[in-house]
């Protein structure tokens, strides 16, 4: 994820979560990593910012 919550899924996360997050009315992403704004590469975003409400890391 980055800091505006561009996502980029992995494996099979890939077939429902983004249409989970657009139907939702809240979306909170716990993500692995949250790397600053313009570090996704655009072709590799499966789900913009526009549909999460905030991210939050994961913390191990």
């Amino acid at each position: 994820a980055d800091a505006f919550g561009n996502l980029a899924f992995s494996a099979a996360a890939r077939n429902f979560n983004p249409l989970m997050a657009m139907a939702a009315a809240r979306t909170i992403v716990e993500a692995e990593a949250i790397v600053p704004c313009g570090a996704l590469d655009p072709e590799n975003v499966h789900l913009t910012g526009a549909f999460v409400d905030a991210v939050v890391e994961l913390n191990n």
